[in-house]
């Protein structure tokens, strides 16, 4: 038993890696849910906080009124539930070893991680207002980076905190882009961008890539596939929650269930139950949560041509 114990470390371990390898550039907006376990379709809440608008002159007749705003609750419904599941039997227990549980279990994370964005953020973010300057075409040239820095400006984004998560043909675009390569040369990191590929910073925005599919725009602007988009603290919400089992599962058919608590209150789901009939240990490494829009004016995307 204590080689089966050291392979659902293993299967575990690999999973939370490869999940938070592909979450890392969401993790902005991974806000804690009040309640820590939850069900499929389970309506959850979260506190965020917001400026409600323009100061408020004051004067001796009505003094200080308050209007709102600071702390305030959202609604989430937890409608995303995946899994991915390892059987294991009684034959191949002894022949696989626990960092070949690893790689294959990192590279179900990843696609847990994929597939669970793609779901959750994919029908908030094609709704999400854009505009015509905002094509994967228009970042040839320093004009639609330095749109994407007025943007933020406008609508007073906090310096330091503006992302720019852009999938594989915006970010080859960012690199193929000479008002970003030619001007990365003078700086001290500069050579980094043409050595390693890794183009961390452009006109303020802190830059992410990623390969999960962000679905396409329904907007009036364009309809195209979502190669990218830029955002502040408080553009969305993303929330996950321990799927707890029933009560008294452990023990009938269910061996072990756990919560992964990742990095940046990333949470994951383990499981692991015997199936006599077919003598096979099956390892259920899972995934709740959902998404919600939060400001409108913290979020943008980028169309695909």
């Amino acid at each position: 038993m204590a080689f089966v114990s050291n392979l659902t470390q293993y299967s575990a371990e690999g999973f939370a890696a490869g999940f938070t390898d592909i979450f890392a550039p969401f993790t902005n907006w991974l806000l804690p849910v009040v309640s820590k376990n939850g069900r499929l379709n389970d309506i959850n809440r979260f506190q965020f906080a917001y400026v409600t608008g323009s100061s408020k002159p004051g004067d001796y007749t009505t003094g200080y009124v308050s209007s709102g705003g600071g702390i305030a609750g959202k609604a989430v419904t937890m409608n995303t539930w995946l899994y991915q599941d390892l059987v294991v039997n009684d034959s191949e227990v002894h022949q696989v070893s626990g960092e070949a549980l690893a790689s294959v279990n990192y590279q179900a994370g990843q696609q847990v991680a994929a597939d669970f964005l793609s779901s959750s953020l994919a029908p908030l973010l094609s709704a999400t207002t854009t505009t015509s300057s905002l094509l994967t075409s228009n970042f040839s040239g320093s004009a639609g980076l330095a749109y994407l820095a007025n943007l933020a400006l406008v609508n007073k984004w906090p310096v330091g905190q503006r992302v720019l998560v852009a999938g594989p043909a915006l970010y080859n675009a960012l690199l193929q882009n000479t008002a970003v390569t030619v001007a990365s040369n003078f700086a001290n990191s500069g050579a980094e961008v043409a050595r390693t590929g890794v183009l961390k910073n452009v006109y303020g925005f802190d830059v992410y890539p990623t390969t999960v599919n962000l679905g396409s725009s329904t907007n009036a602007t364009f309809t195209s596939s979502i190669s990218g988009f830029i955002a502040a603290p408080g553009a969305f919400g993303i929330c996950m929650a321990y799927h707890n089992p029933q009560a008294g599962a452990i023990g009938n058919g269910l061996i072990e269930a756990n919560p992964m608590n990742g990095p940046s209150g990333i949470v994951l789901g383990y499981k692991k139950y015997y199936n006599a009939a077919i003598s096979s240990m099956s390892n259920i490494v899972e995934v709740l949560g959902g998404a919600t829009a939060i400001n409108p004016k913290a979020l943008f995307i980028i169309g695909g041509v």
